[in-house]
């Protein structure tokens, strides 16, 4: 995670209490990286939302917990690096990316986050739309989320579609209203996918 400019808003009377408490931290013009791991696990800010060992956290006993009240990432960039669908990691990059994060407790990330987020994806022939709306409870992996893509680049999504050794994208543009809810490890997702001008390449 870097960023051109971060301001950072405490909440002053909690200076008064044992509580740790930030109202606000805005990112701007920021730059955020994602990984997701061959074995379908996803890292993102490691240090700060991954739990640690018992044996790292007797030394991290004496950190308080935190609550930060509100996440604004402005005009920023994510790139996601998939490593679960092909090696080298497939990289899938947005730009303009307006996003909110409500409600995020630290180090246990319990209870429920809010989140919604806005932005272009990158593709080959044409640049796409995502929209992200919902909330997640990252400590039981329990979430709610509507996600829509409008116009997104087939060829930047090849990974996903085909195999690589079978054939390829010249060209095509895909649209998604996917509805996803996760309740005790079981995934519900019902939705519709619309593929347009959808040409392969000849392949075996």
């Amino acid at each position: 995670l870097r960023a051109e400019r971060i301001i950072i808003m405490p909440d002053l009377r909690a200076l008064l209490s044992a509580t740790v408490r930030v109202n606000r931290i805005t990112v701007e013009k920021g730059y955020l990286s994602m990984l997701r791991s061959r074995e379908g696990r996803l890292r993102v800010v490691p240090n700060l939302l991954e739990k640690k060992s018992k044996e790292a956290g007797k030394a991290d006993s004496t950190v308080p917990a935190a609550t930060i009240g509100t996440i604004d990432l402005r005009n920023s960039v994510l790139e996601f690096f998939d490593a679960s669908v092909r090696q080298p990691a497939h990289k899938l990059r947005l730009e303009q990316l307006q996003a909110t994060v409500e409600g995020l407790q630290v180090p246990d990330l319990s209870g429920r986050t809010q989140m919604q987020l806005q932005g272009v994806v990158k593709g080959v022939q044409r640049n796409g739309t995502l929209s992200i709306i919902g909330w997640g409870e990252l400590a039981s992996k329990d979430s709610e989320i509507a996600t829509k893509l409008r116009g997104v680049d087939l060829i930047a999504l090849q990974p996903y579609l085909i195999k690589a050794s079978e054939t390829g994208v010249r060209r095509g543009s895909l649209d998604l209203d996917l509805k996803s809810t996760v309740r005790k490890n079981a995934l519900r997702a019902p939705g519709t996918l619309t593929l347009t001008g959808l040409e392969l390449a000849s392949g075996s």
